[in-house]
Formats: C-alpha cells, structure tokens, sequence
C-alpha cells in the first residue's frame, strides 16, 4: 500500500476506521504536550522564569505520557494482530441452505465449497428481473473498519487504483420462485476494499497478543446455525463476479492466468473474463431501464470489447449459471459463454490481451464436441473454482437447454 493510497484512506476515514485517526490526533497532541514541558522546564532552568510554570510543566509532561500510553492501546493495531486460516472442509462442508434458497446444494471443488440450483440456472435467460439501486453506498460494520488495516495487510499486490472504484453489491438472493415471479433485485453501490475487509476475511480467525480467544472469526460472515447467511441479512461487501468463457468463430475457448492484482487465484487457469463487476452509472430518469440480467450480460460484453479490442457487433453473451462461493463469504457470481465472429488469430496479439492465453479447439461445432470441451477444461490443473463452474454450468446446460444450443449453432460465423 503506498502513501497515496494511505492518504486516500485517511480522506476515506469516515466509512473506514474513525478510531486509528482518533489516535494519531492523541499521539500528536501527547508529543505536543511533552515537547512543550521540556520547553518550560529548559526555561526555568536558563532563565529562572515564575516556579508556578515549572509545576505546569511538570503536569504537562505527566499529561503527554498519559496521552501517548493511552492513545496507543489498541487491539486491532495491524502490528498486535495475528491471522489463523480456518479448515474449509470442517467449518463448511456441514453448511446448508434454508429455505430462501429452495432447491439450492452445497458442493465443493478443491475444498472450495459453494451453493447453487440447476433450475436457478435454467431460468436465467428465461425472465428479467428489473433492478432497484439503493441510494445509500454499503459501509462496514465497526467490527470490521477496526480490521481494515490488517486486511488490506493480506492483499499487497492488489493495485491501488482498484480498492475504491465503485461496484456492485447484490443486496437479493437468486431463487426460483423470485425469477418465475420477476420480482425485484435490490442492488448497492460498493468498492473492491470493502470486499477486501469483509468476504475475504470468511476464512479467517485474527487474534490480538492482548488476548487468548480470537477477536474476530470469519465464519460469522458466511453462516448463522450452519446455515449460508441470507444477502438480506449478511455484512459482507458481496460484490458481484462476472465471469466468461469466450468461443471465437474458429471454434476455440479461451482460459487465462490469473495475475496478482486479484485477491484469488493468483496465478490459476481462470475464465477469459473474471472479475467484480462496475456499478452502473444510473440517474432518476433511467432507473426502471435496467434489469439484473441485461447489467450481467452487457458488462460481460463491454469487458471483452475493452480486453480484446472487439466492436459492439461482434460479441454475444448467454447466462448458463450462478452460484455463492462459501470460502469468499457467500460471494454472488455469474457464470456465461459468449461468442464472437472473429478468428483466433484475429485477436490473439492484441495490445489488450493477456500473452498467457491458453486456447483450446473443438473438433467438431456442436454440443456435445463442445460440452465435452469443458468438461476437459474443468478436468486440468490448477484450474480456479470459477472456471471450473464455468464449465460445468456450461456443460449442464448444453444438455437441456434448447435457447442455449440456439444461441451457440444457430449463428453463422
């Protein structure tokens, strides 16, 4: 974190730690209190000043000590703190879903555990859910402003220029009957550092040197009874991911290499597009343009145009699945296969593209040459959780989804 970065959180303070500026103002005023009773004192001796300023002197110095000890005990100061990564596998592989979520299952990959519904996933692409933006942005709770310092500690190598741009928050859950109904989804202003100090932290249990028990336990941000807690209800920064597989027109699927400015999967096959999605510029008049879907969808695109250099006329994107990711705090992500009428090779030294693309062919340009695809995919190593449920939600739909199998062989390329 540089000193830029650090001013931009001091400026931020207000939603951020209000405690840690509290006591940088007693330490000044302690070693301003002190500094002023070595003046008093160094006077009286030099030039033999009135007696009564050297017992105010000698108070002021006992006052500034006061103030420095005072001011600097702190619990959660990153320095005191200590960090203890939690067993996924104990603390989550009993966590089940209520009955928000209907047909909702628990699963794991890698000993990463998440929740999701194969008939949430048919009915993405079916309905539209109109979106409400709430007014206020998403703060965190005093409990976890006190550990933001320490959080940010955890994630170095995320650029500075990402922590405070605006993204969005999933304030609904996703279920059936929400989707059949088209009922509303409540969505929020929030930033990457918020996630950083709240669903990333799921996992972790922080101790202080001051005490024996933890101070903090991740595990009270994802679940509540060994139930997935509801976004309703969750304190977490839930920022939503969109993630995409792209097919060019020759018939190749493209995974890449994470990089270190994420908090995940550093250096992990992760899909073409992985990443927290923008929060969109909405004023009074277009409030009731948006739906949930078609914000997913649109961004997915406009990432790929900006990655690899595409015109709006030549990307498509189809939803095939969603899911909360357990060990990130119950993170919202969707899961899409998108398709462009360029040629691999048409893009593949574009100044936008990541050189550590890995491009897979399909031999034949049907459904289950590409299913078949992905389930390979899912199958090599080092393979990131959302590209793992890229292709396998992917794949589940190929089977039975007609709209999908028309959106993917009914083009001409």
């Amino acid at each position: 974190m540089n000193f830029l970065t650090k001013i931009r959180l001091i400026g931020y303070s207000y939603n951020f730690e209000k405690d840690y500026i509290k006591k940088i103002i007693r330490n000044l005023f302690g070693i301003c209190f002190i500094i002023l009773a070595v003046f008093i004192v160094a006077a009286q001796i030099f030039f033999g000043i009135n007696y009564l300023l050297f017992y105010a002197s000698v108070l002021t110095l006992i006052l500034g000590i006061f103030v420095l000890l005072t001011g600097d005990i702190d619990a959660h100061a990153p320095r005191r703190l200590s960090i203890n990564n939690l067993d996924p596998h104990k603390e989550l592989a009993c966590v089940c879903t209520n009955g928000t979520y209907g047909d909702y299952y628990t699963e794991s990959f890698n000993n990463q555990y998440f929740v999701y519904s194969d008939l949430v996933n048919s009915l993405l692409n079916q309905y539209k859910n109109k979106v409400v933006f709430m007014n206020d942005k998403f703060e965190l709770d005093e409990e976890l402003r006190k550990l933001a310092p320490f959080a940010l500690q955890q994630f170095s190598t995320i650029k500075n220029s990402k922590l405070f741009k605006a993204r969005m928050r999933l304030c609904t859950d996703l279920t059936p009957g929400k989707l059949i109904h088209r009922e509303k989804i409540t969505v929020q202003e929030s930033d990457y550092f918020s996630g950083l100090c709240s669903n990333e932290l799921a996992l972790k249990e922080i101790y202080s040197k001051d005490f024996d028990e933890p101070i903090f336990n991740g595990l009270s941000l994802v679940r509540g009874r060994d139930l997935v807690t509801n976004f309703e209800d969750s304190r977490c920064a839930n920022l939503v991911g969109i993630n995409t597989l792209l097919l060019t027109s020759d018939g190749k699927l493209i995974c890449e290499h994470q990089d270190s400015e994420y908090a995940d999967n550093y250096q992990q096959l992760v899909p073409s597009i992985s990443e927290s999605l923008e929060y969109p510029q909405v004023s009074e008049n277009n409030l009731t343009e948006f739906t949930l879907q078609d914000i997913v969808a649109s961004s997915i695109n406009e990432a790929l145009e900006k990655k690899y250099g595409f015109n709006e006329s030549e990307i498509s994107t189809f939803l095939v699945g969603y899911a909360r990711l357990l060990n990130r705090g119950g993170k919202p992500e969707f899961f899409a296969i998108s398709i462009t009428t360029r040629e691999f090779d048409e893009i593949c030294h574009n100044q936008y593209m990541d050189m550590n693309v890995i491009s897979l062919s399909l031999v034949k340009w049907d459904p289950c040459e590409l299913s078949g695809m992905a389930n390979y995919i899912s199958t090599m190593p080092n393979v990131s959780i959302q590209l793992y449920l890229n292709c396998a939600f992917l794949s589940e739909q190929l089977i039975e989804n007609e709209a999908l199998q028309k959106f993917l062989f009914d083009n001409s390329f």
